[in-house]
């Protein structure tokens, strides 16, 4: 262990010699040359230091020299079409189609969730919702009772049905247009 201590002692005596010598004034050298200047006195104090933590170890190099936003990341066309889910053996029956050519108008105040699963319903089996009433609506689904409301738009379509929305219900149970029976509104 003496031997080695010597011998770091002497590298680094040799290195004080050599490490004078080159020695430049900060204000007559470049950037570049300050640059490789502290880089060569970093790696001999390293490679001569008695602490085997302290040492530097090989100069660090990137594995890659790709810039990462150079990196092509579309996906192509045949990679989408090879992501996707295989659906060709799902068998999803037909929707029915007993509101075909009716029109629904939802007449008053419902829940968002209640209106929506309402014109889901009517939709899905081929009926369409206005926004508004109107000559062509038929069927007016509601949670009012009879009122002065329901006169106007009878006087804007004679045919007009006033029910409540749990007729939508018992059709889309029976999987067909029921009667009406206790789910329209009667005129008081």
């Amino acid at each position: 262990e003496k031997i080695k201590m010597e011998e770091i002692e002497e590298k680094k005596k040799k290195h004080e010699i050599t490490s004078s010598k080159k020695s430049v004034d900060p204000f007559d050298c470049d950037t570049d040359e300050e640059i490789e200047q502290t880089k060569e006195e970093k790696s001999v104090k390293g490679k001569l230091s008695d602490n085997a933590y302290e040492c530097d170890t090989d100069e660090e190099t990137p594995e890659n020299d790709v810039d990462p936003y150079d990196v092509e990341t579309d996906i192509d066309e045949e990679e989408i079409v090879k992501l996707l889910p295989k659906t060709s053996n799902l068998s999803l029956g037909n929707l029915p189609d007993y509101f075909d050519c009716h029109q629904f108008y939802l007449h008053g105040d419902f829940q968002p969730s209640e209106r929506t699963l309402l014109e889901r319903y009517i939709i899905a089996c081929g009926g369409k919702v206005k926004p508004y009433m109107g000559a062509e609506v038929m069927l007016v689904i509601t949670h009012s009772r009879w009122n002065k409301m329901f006169e106007d738009a009878l006087a804007v379509s004679e045919e007009v049905e006033f029910v409540k929305p749990r007729w939508l219900f018992k059709c889309k149970d029976e999987g067909r247009m029921v009667e009406f029976g206790d789910c329209k509104v009667e005129r008081k």
